[in-house]
């Protein structure tokens, strides 16, 4: 009896679940989603990665100073085609980081951007890092996905 109770116990758990997250609206994301960064003329592909913390984006020469009071950061954002896109943000925060091959943490300038995935409009923070040795140049996290997706590993496969 004990038995029959947990099995209608979980798979009440499991089936109310499920229809939540049917009925919240959320988007599903594959793997890999094209993003509209702002200013960018071309979508770029992102790698959509539920276990990072907070959003990435590549950029390369950053260099941080103070105007007006605030820190702000300058960083150039290199495109696929060879194109530099320059680019001025207000710094947000310092994100430390942990990286899961190493014991050693870093940090990184953060900044508000504005993207677009699959049409939907989203103001978020992004880590500013030079991933040129990645192979997608923008990595989406969990402060853009929780309560906005769900990710299916099967839609959009790696390149």
């Amino acid at each position: 009896m004990k038995k029959h109770i947990a099995i209608i116990a979980i798979s009440s758990a499991f089936l109310s679940s499920a229809l939540y997250a049917q009925t919240s609206e959320l988007q599903v994301f594959g793997q890999i989603e094209q993003t509209q960064i702002e200013n960018v003329s071309t979508q770029l592909p992102s790698r959509i990665d539920s276990g990072a913390t907070t959003s990435s984006v590549h950029a390369i020469n950053i260099k941080t100073h103070f105007e007006s009071e605030k820190e702000m950061v300058t960083f150039d954002f290199p495109l696929p085609n060879g194109e530099i896109v320059k680019m001025k943000k207000k710094v947000e925060r310092i994100a430390k980081i942990r990286q899961a091959s190493s014991n050693s943490i870093k940090t990184r300038p953060v900044v508000n951007l504005n993207v677009v995935i699959q049409g939907e409009p989203i103001f978020a923070e992004f880590t500013l890092k030079d991933r040129s040795h990645m192979t997608y140049p923008v990595l989406i996290g969990r402060n853009i996905l929780e309560n906005r997706a769900i990710v299916d590993v099967s839609i959009n496969q790696p390149l």
